[in-house]
């Protein structure tokens, strides 16, 4: 079994990944699919106010590109 931090490390990249797919409109969704994918503190791991505005940010610019394309 991974070291926490390691799971974790996991659990950013896979939040990145899957906010830059276009298929996910905020924070929220990425959260649910984080914790159906084995992260159970997803919820905990993006309870910041930085965070959510960021994968918010990241979600947005990739749905514009793909109305775009």
């Amino acid at each position: 079994m991974p070291a926490s931090g390691e799971k974790e490390d996991r659990m950013w990249a896979l939040a990145d990944k899957l906010a830059r797919s276009g298929d996910y409109t905020g924070w929220w969704m990425i959260e649910v699919e984080l914790r159906s994918r084995g992260f159970p503190r997803g919820r905990q791991l993006l309870d910041s106010k930085t965070v959510r505005e960021r994968l918010d940010q990241l979600c947005a610019e990739a749905q514009k590109g793909q109305a775009n394309a």
